[in-house]
């Protein structure tokens, strides 16, 4: 599977759709004629746009004015979005976009959780003011970190991301010869467990959604204890069950 999309929200001008990536999914340089707001639940994806090459990494909120141009190269799991798109005149009394540019930012998983739960389990109206909060979210102050990360930081990464299910944070900072949860913590404001986690997590999400393995199979696969640990996971970083991922990506 290298793209599916199931749509969640269409009302009053505004569309939205749950994105799932396959690993290392690939978008040529493209330009959207609305805006586009997207929040990435799970995965990460390297963006190459007029400023130069940025990667993002769950859960992160972004923005994007109508003509922005931008190539994506998801990671190597893929990723999980909620993507929407509306026109420019639609919003812009309520929440000033004349003139905005391209905002992205990291923010907290339990408002994703949260987010998600309004924008997929409630009734229309309920999933519009969903998508204003969202929007709200998008429109933020960017709060970038403006040191680059040290030379070893992302053989720390690829250690968890080649191998989440049997990596450990030890083993890892031995390796790198560094204390890694620190740095972690500066840089992608989560610690190397968490990280960890979050890895098994999109690993077993795309497992689930390209095979026809069982989720209790699939969180065996991915270095989950039992299905049980890997659905407390999906939930807390991406709102939704195992369960409920499984049926909306069914064929």
């Amino acid at each position: 599977m290298t793209f599916a999309v199931r749509e969640i929200l269409k009302a009053n001008g505004i569309r939205g759709r749950l994105a799932s990536y396959g690993p290392d999914a690939t978008f040529d340089r493209h330009s959207h004629s609305t805006f586009y707001v997207s929040i990435m639940l799970l995965g990460s994806m390297q963006e190459h746009n007029q400023y130069g090459d940025e990667e993002y990494l769950s859960p992160h909120c972004a923005l994007m004015p109508p003509g922005f141009d931008h190539a994506n190269i998801y990671g190597r799991h893929g990723a999980l979005d909620l993507v929407f798109d509306f026109e420019p005149e639609m919003l812009e009394n309520q929440f000033e976009l004349r003139g905005a540019g391209r905002k992205a930012h990291r923010i907290n998983s339990a408002r994703v959780a949260a987010l998600v739960t309004t924008l997929i389990n409630k009734p229309v109206a309920w999933r519009e003011d969903g998508f204003m909060d969202l929007l709200t979210l998008a429109l933020s102050t960017d709060e970038k970190q403006d040191r680059s990360p040290p030379s070893w930081f992302s053989r720390a990464r690829d250690f968890f991301d080649d191998d989440p299910c049997s990596a450990r944070v030890s083993y890892v900072a031995d390796a790198c010869g560094v204390h890694l949860v620190r740095v972690f913590r500066e840089f992608l404001g989560m610690t190397p467990t968490e990280y960890r986690l979050q890895a098994m997590t999109i690993r077993a999400a795309g497992l689930l959604q390209s095979g026809t393995d069982d989720i209790s199979s699939v969180a065996a696969r991915a270095g989950f204890a039992d299905a049980s640990h890997f659905a407390r996971e999906m939930r807390k970083r991406a709102g939704l069950s195992p369960s409920a991922l499984k049926s909306l990506f069914a064929t």
